[in-house]
């Protein structure tokens, strides 16, 4: 059987995975002062260029001769996730990012807020393209402002896991109380 990905284990037929690979684009757009500082020109254009870039080793990966091998036994392959795709720069359309990061074979998260935008207004634009060298270069022209692209990174998946975190641990509390409340009005219930 083949292995993937380092792995010493061997995939077993039909093996499939719910977990994703995730990017959360919209922090790229601004929360960090050093990519306010960049020239109006390039801001939202560093999340873009970062989903092409997944997008293209996404692509790299599937289409590879070892990937296929696992197809051809059934495993099924991820499909990136582009998560926390509402604009938080007010610089940008509130939109942006949604009509910039359609493509095929990908996941895309949408705040409430941002779907009811872009059904209200919103527009596709071209398919993300998984275009490296471009998306090289855009990077390129962001770090030559001043910006650390790599401490930007670390620090963009921190905050996005730490926000990740805290949501589930919100999730997880307001189905406790709900557990609680119901267990009380059945034992309230039952007392009876």
């Amino acid at each position: 059987m083949p292995t993937f990905a380092g792995s010493n284990d061997a995939l077993p037929t039909g093996c499939r995975s719910p977990s994703r690979p995730w990017h959360r684009c919209s922090s790229h757009d601004g929360t960090p002062p050093s990519i306010l500082r960049s020239p109006r020109a390039q801001q939202g254009k560093t999340a873009i260029a970062v989903m092409s870039q997944t997008l293209a080793r996404h692509h790299e990966i599937v289409d590879s001769d070892r990937w296929q091998a696992l197809a051809a036994g059934g495993a099924s392959a991820q499909k990136p996730l582009w998560a926390s795709t509402g604009t938080k720069n007010p610089e940008l359309s509130d939109t942006y990012y949604l009509g910039r990061l359609a493509a095929p074979g990908t996941v895309n998260t949408i705040p409430e807020a941002t779907l009811l935008a872009f059904a209200e207004h919103g527009a596709v634009c071209e398919l993300l393209d998984p275009d490296v060298a471009g998306a090289e270069a855009m990077l390129a022209d962001v770090a030559a402002e001043g910006v650390d692209i790599d401490a930007l990174a670390t620090t963009l998946q921190v905050d996005g896991a730490t926000a990740f975190r805290a949501s589930w641990s919100a999730l997880l509390a307001c189905m406790q109380r709900k557990v609680d409340h119901l267990r009380a009005a059945h034992d309230s219930e039952t007392a009876r």
